[in-house]
């Protein structure tokens, strides 16, 4: 997927906005993603969107906390679901 290439070269990043919806992302390909981010560790504002999708708030919370727990500096993570 072109976007986890992109993000292995995100050191200067410091906001991201991911649009994924209607994207057929499940909750493994959404950890995936949340992994691929743990080199961005500038990123101070997340939006990851991923309405309609199919995932349920349980899974949407899974996320959440794996993408918290990555980016350490994080003042904002928004999960769109």
């Amino acid at each position: 997927m072109l976007i986890l290439s992109a993000l292995q070269k995100c050191q200067k990043i410091t906001n991201l906005t991911l649009h994924l919806s209607q994207s057929n992302v499940n909750l493994d390909l959404a950890k995936i993603i949340a992994s691929a981010l743990e080199k961005c560790q500038n990123i101070t504002n997340l939006t990851l969107d991923l309405r309609q999708n199919n995932l349920s708030q349980g899974e949407q919370k899974v996320i959440y906390d794996q993408l918290k727990n990555t980016l350490k500096k994080a003042k904002e993570i928004t999960v769109k679901i």
